[in-house]
């Protein structure tokens, strides 16, 4: 691969760096936020060989099954919103065709490649076939792939049922920043809500304080009237009582 031969490349190995871990594309695929697809591609392994660029009218014939163990995703990105899924798979299969993205590492799309489509969180998966694309309903549905990302991912165990479809789990601002450090892309939107999040959760509550403000105009109605300036009664005064009026009495 590198020009040199096996005898040469032996001694030397060590002196090179180990190749850094590759960000897990097929969890980032499950958890978008949005509307995504991921590529997967046969691994490269001899036991694949049989497999490799072949339609589904041969791997049947042969016996061979489509298994996920087989493949690894290689590339995913945001789905584009136009048209339905055919023209969405159609799309697809022309950009990495004619126009690779800059950090796509995989071979053209080909037949034995595998697309998966996230849409309003249903995930379909589809064989690039001889002719055309052939969906495959237990491509991850098989192995219960779908099931830990659910997990992680619905507010109601409950609805475990292999579509995403009860909204994201809430995620800490932790688990964000090792999410950022494990190379999976994080939302800065979703960052902020946690953070704005913590802060309210944070924060005491405000204990009701007593009502300092006037009476209502409704509750001065209902209170009984009292004049400004009561008149107070003047003190009877025996010496100040006529004489006569005992007799008129």
């Amino acid at each position: 691969m590198f020009g040199i031969t096996r005898e040469d490349w032996e001694p030397v190995r060590d002196q090179f760096p180990a190749e850094q871990s590759k960000p897990d594309l097929e969890s980032a695929f499950l958890s978008a936020a949005g509307d995504a697809y991921v590529i997967y591609q046969l691994s490269d392994i001899p036991e694949n060989t049989a497999q490799r660029f072949m339609g589904t009218d041969y791997l049947e014939k042969s016996g061979i099954p489509i298994e996920h163990d087989r493949y690894e995703a290689v590339y995913t990105g945001e789905l584009p919103h136009d048209g339905d899924t055919q023209d969405k798979l159609n799309a697809l299969y022309q950009t990495f065709n004619i126009d690779h993205p800059a950090d796509f590492t995989g071979h053209s799309m080909s037949v034995s490649d595998i697309v998966a489509l996230r849409q309003a969180g249903v995930v379909s998966c589809h064989y690039v076939d001889s002719w055309g694309f052939k969906e495959l309903p237990t491509f991850l549905k098989s192995e219960n792939y779908l099931k830990n990302t659910e997990m992680a991912m619905e507010d109601d165990y409950g609805m475990i049922d292999g579509i995403l479809n009860n909204g994201q789990k809430q995620q800490t601002t932790a688990e964000l920043e090792e999410q950022a450090k494990s190379g999976q892309p994080v939302s800065l939107f979703a960052y902020a809500e946690a953070v704005r999040r913590e802060q309210a959760e944070s924060e005491p509550k405000k204990q009701p304080e007593q009502s300092s403000r006037k009476p209502s105009v409704l509750a001065k109605l209902k209170s009984p009237i009292m004049p400004a300036n009561p008149i107070k009664a003047a003190p009877v005064n025996e010496r100040s009582i006529p004489k006569n009026a005992e007799r008129e009495i």
